[in-house]
């Protein structure tokens, strides 16, 4: 199993020093990615529940509190990923840059394949792209997106930067986009193409997964839930014809070792519950986990959940201990 770490760049500990030392420190510490996540705008109250607070619903605008989350100040900075990935690239030699995940709809899809692009010839093939549709109407509405189309959006803007990373000469007409004749489209990613996992617990990101990803990325997914979700996949990557062989299955999860024990994140309590928590998702057929700290905390307190997963947690994991 592979793991990553979250770069807070909203809420908490989201500064420059934050970016700088949590990156190097991931970096010195053998993990394979950083994370960076995506907003553009924020709202004081908004009329959408967080997808993983466990709320179905809430009527008219409500502040954040009211929609699944308590320590969101719309007024704190909100640093755009794909600008702080090119500052993280000039820092970092070896380990991934990963974005978890961007709102696709919310902009161009020329621009944003150029600018990730650009991005993996500047860091040298080493970015990671998860993709999402977004959860907030108001964000929509500051950029001029449709809220109501976002899945159709998401799909076929995709499909575009895909072609124009894959083709010398791409061509697309479609319901949202269409490419004109004869565009070049240079330079091309260093991967060729880069890779996308598909970020959400849905059924519909499931089926966007199978279609065009090279990976899922869920969130917050208990360990016994995961080999169904991977059935699932793996039976849809068939009806598009598509090799499972390396199809990436990744979780985000909450890592706090503490000694408080949470029902609901199997990854934040004693050294041993973590461990045997992510035993038991490598067994479910997990390959990647995506560690984030609980929001809200300073920048010392990442670095030290983050030191105590590599000297106390990752050295006990079964695989660590036989070299596999």
């Amino acid at each position: 199993m592979e793991f990553g770490i979250s770069i807070p760049n909203f809420r908490g500990a989201a500064h420059v020093g934050t970016f700088r030392r949590v990156a190097e420190a991931a970096e010195e510490a053998g993990l394979d990615d950083v994370w960076i996540g995506d907003h553009i705008v924020l709202a004081r109250n908004i009329t959408s529940p967080h997808p993983y607070s466990g709320k179905e619903e809430i009527n008219g605008p409500r502040p954040w509190s009211e929609a699944g989350i308590g320590d969101m100040d719309a007024d704190e900075p909100v640093y755009e990923p794909l600008t702080l990935l090119g500052f993280l690239s000039a820092l970092t030699r070896r380990i991934r840059l990963a974005l978890g995940t961007l709102v696709v709809p919310l902009r161009h899809p020329v621009v944003a394949a150029k600018m990730l692009s650009t991005l993996d010839v500047l860091c040298g093939g080493r970015l990671i792209l998860g993709v999402g549709v977004g959860w907030i109407p108001e964000e929509y509405a500051a950029v001029d997106a449709s809220w109501a189309d976002r899945g159709a959006v998401t799909d076929e803007y995709l499909d575009v930067m895909t072609l124009l990373w894959r083709e010398d000469h791409p061509g697309f007409e479609g319901r949202f986009y269409s490419l004109p004749p004869d565009i070049c489209f240079f330079p091309k990613p260093v991967q060729r193409t880069i890779p996308i996992w598909v970020g959400g617990n849905s059924l519909p990101a499931r089926r966007r997964a199978a279609r065009i990803g090279t990976g899922w990325h869920g969130a917050f997914v208990l360990p016994d839930r995961i080999p169904e979700i991977r059935e699932d996949i793996v039976e849809r990557l068939a009806g598009y014809g598509r090799d499972p062989e390396g199809f990436v299955y990744s979780n985000r999860v909450n890592l706090e070792v503490s000694d408080r024990a949470d029902p609901d994140h199997p990854c934040r309590g004693s050294v041993e519950r973590i461990v045997d928590s992510m035993e038991r998702y490598a067994e479910a057929g997990t390959t990647h986990l995506q560690i984030a700290t609980p929001p809200g905390p300073e920048t010392e307190d990442i670095l030290e959940q983050l030191e105590l997963f590599v000297t106390e947690v990752r050295p006990r994991l079964s695989w660590e201990r036989t070299g596999t």
